[in-house]
Order: C-alpha cells, then structure tokens, then sequence
C-alpha cells in the first residue's frame, strides 16, 4: 500500500515485539485522502493486540485494517496469551501519611515478558490523583511498588485502575483511607 511507513521495536527482553504502522499524512492527504483498507502480515504467529484503539486480535499472523491519511496504529505481538492481570494490596484500610504496598502479576500461558503498565490512581471525588498515577515496567510480567499517601489525603474509597498496555488487560482494586 502506497504511503504505509513500518516501523519495528522490539521490547528488552526479545520476546515481546511492537510494529508502528503510519500513513504518511502529507502524501496520503496530498494525493490519497480516501480510506485505504489493508492487510497486515507479521513475521511470526503470535498474539497480536492494536494498543491505541484497544483491539485484541487474538493468535494471527494476518490482520486486516483500514488507513486515514492520520491514521497510526501499534501492535504488539507476543509469543504467549495473556490471560489475566492481578492486582493486590497488602493493606485496604489504611490512614493519612500511610504506605500502600501493591504487586502486580501478568498470568500468561507462557512466561511472560515485559509488560508496560499505566496505573491509575482515584480519589473519592472520583478524581485522578497525578502525584499517585504512573507508568510502570513489569519484567517478567510482575512489579511490585507503593504509594505514600499524604497526611491531608481526603478519607474514603479511593481506586487504583491497572491496564496492561501491551495486551489491554486491565485490573482494578479499592482501599479505603480512614479519617
């Protein structure tokens, strides 16, 4: 397909490969501003999961797809199925100022490689707490980390969302700070 430029990453440990694909905007949008469908082979047979729109392929070597002019798409392609994703806390009730220890498990049909994760963090207004949310690298599918609540923290249920960027897993666990 005319003005699809490729490009190929492969994650630290090998195992987990990412593909960008992107329709030149400025010679698509010049010359070939309609939709263009297409069909995309990868190297191997593996799990192939869309990460900006969300799309689970499952187990392919081929997709078919459809490209805008402004059209970008990542896949992932992994040598194993992920079937779930756990989240845990080592305490649900807790007190301002104190520590919330979580750890995180990716359950794959293989060994799982390195995930990137995007763990978000909820206050009871139902707000996105940024100083709480982060990124986070699971080697070997597993991390483990905390987050050091203030001492002026709101009580109440607050919320800690996890999804698994790599397969669109996600995992979502409450605590509750008291007053």
């Amino acid at each position: 397909v005319p003005f699809i430029k490729p490009a190929f990453f492969r994650s630290i440990d090998g195992r987990v490969r990412y593909f960008v694909l992107l329709r030149n905007p400025h010679l698509a949008g010049t010359y070939d501003k309609d939709p263009v469908k297409v069909t995309v082979k990868f190297s191997d047979i593996g799990y192939v999961y869309e990460i900006m729109a969300g799309e689970d392929y499952g187990r392919t070597q081929m997709i078919s797809t459809t490209f805008t002019p402004e059209t970008l798409k990542i896949y992932s392609l992994l040598p194993y199925e992920v079937r779930a994703m756990t989240l845990s806390l080592k305490n649900k009730t807790v007190a301002p100022g104190d520590v919330v220890s979580y750890e995180i498990a990716i359950e794959a049909d293989g060994n799982a490689g390195t995930h990137t994760l995007r763990m978000d963090v909820i206050d009871p207004a139902g707000n996105e707490s940024g100083p709480y949310s982060r990124n986070i690298t699971a080697a070997n599918g597993k991390a483990a980390g905390r987050i050091a609540l203030a001492l002026n923290d709101r009580p109440g249920q607050w919320q800690v969302r996890l999804k698994d960027l790599t397969s669109g897993k996600a995992a979502d666990v409450r605590f509750t700070v008291t007053p």
